[in-house]
């Protein structure tokens, strides 16, 4: 999965913004995009979705001038940078809100389940 695939990364750290802040979001969708460039076939499916949840994050906080110039700093930043740490907690805090998620369907679906007779 994309954790397998964080082998593909150089010298360097990429700076690790805490986790769910809009520079995380941020960084986190260009480190998956270049995995994903350097990704097999196979494996590029599921980069793209774990780039897009990204995407999604940022896509209505930042107009697309203001993601654009973000995208471009980062570009520079990453060329050199190791993104394994960040890669790996994105990958992290994919995980949490799927779990999030899963929790939140299964509270409602008891709430329902308790209002039928």
């Amino acid at each position: 999965m994309i954790l397998s695939l964080l082998g593909l990364a150089v010298a360097g750290a990429a700076p690790l913004p805490a986790p769910g802040t809009q520079d995380f979001d941020v960084q986190c969708m260009v480190a998956l995009q270049m995995i994903s460039d350097a990704a097999t076939t196979k494996d590029r499916e599921s980069l793209a979705a774990a780039t897009m949840f990204y995407f999604g994050r940022v896509d209505s906080v930042l107009p697309g001038n203001l993601l654009k110039t973000r995208l471009k700093a980062l570009e520079e930043t990453f060329k050199t940078a190791d993104i394994v740490p960040l890669a790996k907690t994105c990958g992290e805090f994919m995980e949490q809100r799927g779990k999030a998620m899963m929790d939140l369907g299964a509270a409602l679906e008891a709430e329902e389940k308790a209002k039928r007779p």
